[in-house]
């Protein structure tokens, strides 16, 4: 196991809203005592890790949104260094090897999505040279290299637009590259069959009720009980909220480090 994390704010942990420091300070807490490295990756110190010459040269003359550069540098990171890629807005509720399964165990893992999109991209592990990793990493390159318009402004579902041809200025992109391997590339549909199988949904349940939303007594029993590993959260939803009395701000309250006796 690489116990390197990969999580990237390109302002600068320092400029970035609270939510998402608070989401890298639960990485590096909850796991410092077993051994792993939290990078956190910044315009800063980019070229600290990547070639940031061939980034340049890959997205040079086209139009790349935040969210697709960032698709962009996390594959080129794996590939590059291994270890776990975090988003920045991941929250780390368990220690790592506190989880019910290993995302290392098969030298990949992604969680899954029951949707056209196949998998979540806010958490990958992988080792360098795995299979899996570099056909994707191959096909990301392959994609942004033989097109003008790398994603879009606003999430926007459109598998049909991809399938039948229209891929420019597609927000879920890697996604549906990672999906095209799935359906044509029957070692990679192994490899993917192989890894530890754990759905994404629950990692978004918070979102599913509403970050903001009032956190009622029945809320908070259902959020005081939660036994996920992490969930993603929204960095735009407001932290800490006007009254405090927000599902995220209960949240935050039950399971951040510094809530002694909370989530191990």
């Amino acid at each position: 196991m690489i116990k390197t994390i990969w999580s990237l704010w390109l302002d600068g942990y320092d400029r970035a809203p609270p939510l998402l420091r608070a989401c890298a300070q639960s990485w590096v807490e909850r796991n410092r005592g077993d051994g792993w490295k939290v990078n956190l990756i910044d315009r800063g110190n980019l070229a600290a890790y990547i070639d940031e010459r061939q980034l340049a040269e890959l997205t040079a003359g086209r139009t790349v949104s935040p969210a697709s550069l960032s698709d962009i540098i996390r594959l080129e990171l794996l590939a590059r260094h291994g270890g776990l890629w975090v988003d920045s807005t991941v929250f780390c509720q368990r220690p790592i090897e506190a989880w019910d399964f290993d995302p290392s165990s098969s030298g990949f893992f992604v969680f899954r999505h029951d949707s056209d999109r196949k998998l979540a991209s806010w958490l990958i592990y992988a080792q360098p040279g795995h299979h899996a990793l570099e056909r994707w990493h191959t096909r990301m390159r392959e994609y942004v290299a033989g097109h003008n318009s790398i994603g879009a402004a606003t999430p926007h579902l459109s598998i049909w637009r991809w399938r039948f041809g229209m891929r420019e200025g597609q927000y879920f992109w890697l996604h549906y590259l990672f999906g095209d391997l799935l359906r044509r590339d029957p070692r990679f549909a192994a490899e993917i069959a192989a890894m530890p199988q754990r759905s994404a949904r629950p990692m978004s349940g918070l979102q599913a009720i509403g970050l903001e939303t009032s956190c009622t007594p029945q809320l908070k029993a259902e959020i005081a009980s939660l036994k996920t590993p992490l969930q993603k959260l929204d960095w735009r939803a407001r932290f800490p909220g006007d009254s405090s009395q927000s599902v995220l701000d209960f949240y935050m309250k039950q399971f951040a480090p510094s809530a002694r006796g909370k989530a191990g």
